[in-house]
């Protein structure tokens, strides 16, 4: 999030007394009168010189413009500097009367400079004045001129106020005539830059901080490095890649300085594994926890085999711990697990057992799916060919694309087999079925599911599997054959493809992109260091983590690390890990932070060591939130650092603590889902008690609007009534559920359709209700209408499959249909039709379970449950656009002018994404948000099932 606390300093140069304009010495009238615009805004004689009017005829300032702010102000023989009130850092040319000039005794101008924040070091002496006139000369002959007097010297200060007098020099005589008087100077610093502060000093990079000053007397105002001039301003907003110390420098010459620090986010070593594990995987579940399972377990011994393991665990990011969770079915290690879109895991192949007589690694055809919820595994289909080192990609219908790989061949004397053939599990028959091979045969490539569902599988070349016609197709050359490298889908839909061991079976620092649109791969950024067997992991903020990995050329294992960004192309190194690993896992967790655990620590063995990368020293301890807090004035994410809420303080003293940027609306809710927002107030419905309610949007006490509803569910508002669907009983196959509306201030509900079969999704337009029924099967569900006050209801659209969320523009309803259960819900469609029923259109299909929909004047944005994804497609058809992933089972969404907002369901973090695209935001943290989320044009408004209350965050 961005921190911002700015403010704004008014910078003035004044004298106290006086105001800051010229004028001459003969004009008595007020000087607030004097201010001029234009040469025709001053009375007859005078001219504007900086906004203000002075006497041509007397002032030799009209001649050009003064110097800074100068003030021209009578004054008498004897008056002195030391009289002048100094409070105001100013420079005061006194201007001798035209009758007092000729006075050998009196200069014909005293400059008076007065600091308001004097520095006696900082003082300069001033020029001697000019010499008085000559004196008389002898008879017959007039008086030369008096010479000019000689440069001051640095005498003492006139008083407290610091201001240093410097005395000029006696002028030499003329011919004939007296020494000149030499000239009285007071001088003071040019100007000094106040309060030059960061806000906050402290950030985590890619986080911006402001810079603030307040300077006096400023002609020229720069900061370095990289920003330039900022005269005029009074502060900068700064975002630094890196610790950056800014010099603030005042016309020229007068400086001051602060320091930025640049976190970078740490390694800290969190719970070990309970075993040594080498080639294990690791699978973010979507409860948010991680499956580790197999690996090799250390030997003891380089000359033998490191023996293979069946055992898992569970990582608990809750309790930074690993607990045992039982075995496989098999040993495994260098096998895959793929995150199915029921919510078990696949785990395919691998090494499975040793050949002691040959010394060999044998690998498998067995595979088993593991249920988090029973926390057990169980044989699948088998494979066609035994593999280890494949690849399995989960794609967009739901099946896994397992391809390439190897095996020992014992016939052979244990020589490597490479396999081009290719083959699909189905999660729906649980078997394996063999499709066309790749045109290459493969082990240790990359298979990497694209935004338009083909897999891009790379390495020495590179092809594209299409699924639509199940074949294996080619595109664009790689600019580096590369084996054992990483490949990382990016949110602009390109693959950043990095390191590897290349042609000469060295480790490579080369990376590329692939762009989808073109078929092209192009070079981008060397890493900072030589990779393979290393990770790399796309994180929230779009960035991606490379860890670890192997040096071939000096047989060194690393313990490096390193940031790619995208928008530079450039590779960035960071903190180290722990440990020096290679085949390790690194796994993305809900909270941002990635978990990295196990493989193999140095030359001989592995390791059961884990750590975690998104710590830092600026990081929280407990409530403390070092410099992470936010003014809620200004900052838009101000919200959820830490976990909890900030309130606007001193970075020096920041506590993370409830906050009026977030706001619990209404507490102690039975199963709150729905959530609506008009202009004044907030409705939801409660389906574990039947409830409806209301509570103004500013705060206060709910309001109770019905009583005894039947599981109420979706809920919309117009200008007079709220509406719902009641899902109906769960006894009678949810057969009797209804269409219920009651007045916005209160009073008795409305049935206005009841026979209703499961009504979800819910919205209107002023005229008319819309819902989806959801059905009693998977193929029987419709989007209805009614009239807004009462009739007989019509059925727009029949035959949809599962129904969920409705929602509308000016002529169209729009619909996400679930999918069926046979299909895993993999065949969800986005539908659209006309308010008053016709032909309907798929915008749409083959989506993962999709849930939540809303539309804007150009494009329809849905959430997909089933594989965690935030959806964007225009109304008029096209192209599909992911905006997030990862994001978890997902079921509400919003949108207004500038972005798309939901709340994920796993983790309850509130979120963000700009409608163009971009990096996700985090709202709120750990909400609890869970079903419905609504917005208006301040705030974000959602329930929460789990904490049984209504929040509202504002801004959003």
């Amino acid at each position: 999030m961005h921190r911002r606390n700015a403010f704004l300093i008014a910078s003035a140069v004044l004298l106290t007394g006086f105001a800051a304009c010229t004028y001459n010495p003969s004009f008595k009238a007020d000087p607030t009168t004097l201010t001029c615009k234009d040469p025709n805004g001053c009375p007859s004689g005078y001219r504007c010189v900086a906004g203000s009017c002075c006497n041509k005829s007397e002032d030799s300032a009209c001649s050009g413009s003064p110097g800074r702010d100068a003030t021209i102000i009578d004054v008498a023989a004897t008056d002195s500097p030391a009289d002048l009130n100094r409070a105001s850092d100013v420079l005061v040319q006194l201007d001798v009367n035209a009758a007092d000039r000729g006075n050998t005794q009196v200069p014909d101008t005293i400059s008076v400079g007065v600091d308001a924040a004097p520095d006696l070091a900082g003082d300069q002496a001033g020029t001697g004045g000019a010499g008085g006139a000559g004196g008389t000369g002898g008879e017959g002959g007039t008086g030369g001129t008096g010479g000019a007097g000689d440069a001051g010297k640095l005498d003492a200060a006139v008083d407290a106020s610091d201001a240093a007098v410097a005395t000029g020099g006696t002028g030499a005589g003329g011919t004939g005539g007296t020494a000149g008087a030499g000239g009285t100077t007071v001088t003071v610093d040019a100007g000094v830059p106040l309060g030059f502060t960061a806000s906050p000093a402290l950030i985590f990079a890619g986080d911006s901080c402001t810079l603030t000053w307040s300077v006096t007397g400023a002609t020229s105002l720069s900061i370095d490095p990289g920003i330039g001039s900022v005269l005029g301003k009074t502060f900068q907003m700064v975002t630094p890649t890196q610790t950056t110390s800014y010099t603030l420098t005042l016309n020229g010459s007068t400086s001051a300085q602060v320091t930025v620090t640049v976190l970078s986010p740490v390694f800290t070593a969190t719970g070990s594994m309970t075993v040594d594990r080498d080639l294990p995987t690791a699978t973010l579940l979507k409860d948010g926890k991680v499956l580790i399972a197999g690996g090799q377990e250390s030997s003891g011994s380089a000359y033998t085999l490191d023996p293979l393991l069946p055992s898992a665990e569970q990582f608990d990011p809750a309790t930074g711990t690993f607990v045992p969770i039982g075995s496989m079915t098999e040993n495994r290690a260098a096998h895959t697990a793929t995150l199915l879109q029921n919510g078990q895991v696949l785990i395919v192949g691998g090494y499975h057992d040793i050949d002691s007589v040959n010394d060999l690694y044998l690998a498998a055809t067995t595979a088993e799916t593991y249920d988090p919820a029973t926390k057990k595994f169980t044989a699948t289909g088998s494979l066609n060919q035994k593999r280890a080192y494949h690849t399995a990609t989960l794609l967009q219908n739901g099946k896994v694309l397992v391809a390439g790989g190897l095996y020992t061949d014992i016939s052979a004397s244990g020589i490597f087999v490479y396999l081009a053939s290719a083959e699909i599990y189905d999660p729906g028959t649980a078997k394996f079925t063999a499709i066309g091979s790749m045109s290459l045969k493969r082990s240790g490539h990359t298979a990497t599911l694209l935004q338009s569902g083909k897999v891009l599988i790379a390495g020495e070349t590179a092809e594209l599997y299409d699924p639509g016609t199940g074949k294996f197709g080619p595109t664009g050359s790689v600019t580096a054959s590369r084996w054992y490298h990483t490949a990382t889908l990016l949110p602009d839909g390109k693959v950043l493809i990095a390191g590897g061991e290349d042609d000469s079976g060295n480790s490579s620092a080369s990376a590329e992109l692939y762009d989808p649109d073109t078929g092209k791969f192009t070079a981008t950024g060397n890493m900072t260091e030589v990779r393979y067997g290393h990770t790399a992991t796309l994180l929230q903020d779009g960035k991606v983590l490379i860890t670890g990995g192997y040096d071939v050329a000096n047989l060194l294992r690393l313990a490096s690390a390193e940031v790619y960004d995208p928008i530079t192309g450039t590779f960035v190194g960071t903190h180290s890990m722990t440990a020096a690993r290679e085949d390790h896992t690194a796994t993305p967790l809900l909270d941002g932070t990635v978990l990295i655990a196990g493989g193999h620590s140095d030359t001989t063995s592995a390791t059961a060591s884990a750590e975690l990368y998104g710590a830092s020293g600026g990081s929280c301890s407990g409530t403390m939130c070092a410099s992470m807090c936010s003014d809620l004035t200004t900052e838009v994410n101000n919200c959820g650092a830490c976990g909890a809420k900030c309130s606007a303080i001193s970075p020096s003293t920041a506590v993370c603590t409830e906050s009026s940027c977030l706001v619990t609306l209404a507490s102690g809710q039975n199963g709150n889902l729905g959530i609506a927002v008009d202009a004044t107030s907030v409705y939801w419905t409660n389906n574990g008690d039947g409830t409806v309610m209301k509570v103004a949007s500013a705060g206060g006490t709910p309001t109770t609007l019905a009583t005894g509803q039947g599981s109420p569910d979706g809920i919309a508002v117009d200008a007079t009534s709220v509406y719902w669907t009641n899902n109906g009983t769960y006894a009678n196959s949810h057969n009797d559920g209804t269409v219920v509306k009651v007045a916005i201030g209160g009073g008795a509900p409305t049935t206005l359709a009841s026979g209703q079969v499961y009504p979800i999704g819910i919205a209107v337009d002023g005229t008319s209700v819309y819902w989806a029924n959801n059905g009693a099967t998977d193929t029987d569900g419709t989007v209805m209408k009614v009239a807004g006050s009462g009739g007989t209801p019509t059925t727009l659209v029949s035959g949809q499959t599962n129904p969920y969320s409705v929602a509308l523009d000016g002529t169209s309803v729009y619909w996400t249909n679930k999918g069926t259960y046979n299909n895993n819900y993999a065949d969800g469609m986005v539908m659209k039709v006309l308010k008053g029923g016709g032909t309907t259109a798929t915008l749409a299909s083959a989506q993962s379970d999709p849930h939540g929909i809303a539309v804007d004047a150009t494009s329809v944005y849905w959430t997909n449950y089933g594989d965690g994804t935030v959806m964007k497609a225009a109304i008029a058809g096209g192209t599909r656009t992911t905006l997030a992933s990862g994001q978890g089972d997902l079921y509400d969404v919003a949108v207004d002018a500038t972005s798309v907002y939901w709340p994920s369901t796993n983790s309850g973090d509130v979120m963000t994404v700009p409608i163009s695209g971009g990096t996700p935001t985090t709202l709120a943290v750990g909400e609890a948000a869970r079903h419905g989320l609504a917005i208006d044009s301040t705030s974000v408004y959602w329930t929460t099932d789990d904490a049984l209350a209504v929040r509202k965050l504002t801004p959003k």
